[in-house]
């Protein structure tokens, strides 16, 4: 397997929960992957409600990475 770069971003509450925006991963080939190793290196996102999106579409179940992509964890938020 060569290897695969995902870029996730963290907004709003999420970032406040990480201190960081962004991060850069390696070798990660789905998001339940991501998550784990995201909720290892921050326990608060296990109790923090957020979505996932990837290259910009909502997802709601695993979703394989077949190249490099964005990740990114929305948190929750009200329109008006």
């Amino acid at each position: 397997m060569s290897s695969n770069q995902i870029k996730v971003l963290f907004f709003g509450q999420i970032a406040e929960y990480t201190l960081v925006n962004q991060l850069i991963l390696n070798d990660f080939y789905d998001t339940d992957a991501v998550i784990a190793h995201l909720n290892f290196i921050y326990p608060r996102l296990q109790d923090s409600p957020y979505q996932l999106a990837v290259d910009k579409e909502i997802i709601h179940e695993n979703t394989a990475f077949t190249a490099n992509h964005i990740l990114a964890l929305l948190p929750p938020y009200a329109g008006g």
